[in-house]
């Protein structure tokens, strides 16, 4: 059974960690399963390559347009996820965000905590998807008290 759900996957990919995440969360979506669009896989940027700036930004903003959920990779603080995340909060876009290189001192924005779940695993983010799904598109947000906020 496939969900009539479109999911755009924000997040970083410029280090090796940081694509095993991406590809982590992708596994994730092809178990429960969901289509979905990664930047990193659609239309990607390399300097001189003949595309340009603009398209990719056209492209992935329409993705985002026609998302039913975003799921963003907090790790690493990524400026461009950032904007993914506020993108998708002000379309009304529900968020997961995933959060999974942390330590017990490590600190998660204030403003992303208060506009989307927060997942500290790959088998969190699982089950917060279906069952976001599963409730017809409530929007869960689960209380993290062991989250320190910046």
């Amino acid at each position: 059974m496939s969900y009539e759900k479109f999911v755009y996957i924000a997040g970083p990919f410029f280090n090796q960690r940081q694509l095993q995440i991406l590809e982590q969360v992708k596994h994730t979506l092809d178990a429960i399963p969901m289509t979905y669009y990664s930047p990193k896989d659609e239309l990607l940027y390399v300097p001189g390559a003949g595309i340009d700036p603009q398209e990719v930004l056209h492209a992935n903003t329409q993705a985002m347009q026609d998302a039913n959920i975003m799921v963003c990779i907090a790790d690493g603080k990524d400026t461009g996820t950032m904007f993914e995340a506020g993108w998708a909060y002000r379309n009304g876009t529900p968020i997961f965000y995933v959060w999974i290189d942390h330590g017990p001192e490590d600190k998660f924005n204030l403003m992303l905590g208060a506009s989307g779940v927060v997942a500290m695993s790959f088998d969190e983010l699982e089950a917060a998807l279906v069952e976001f799904i599963l409730t017809d598109g409530e929007h869960l947000v689960i209380p993290r008290e062991e989250i320190n906020y910046e």
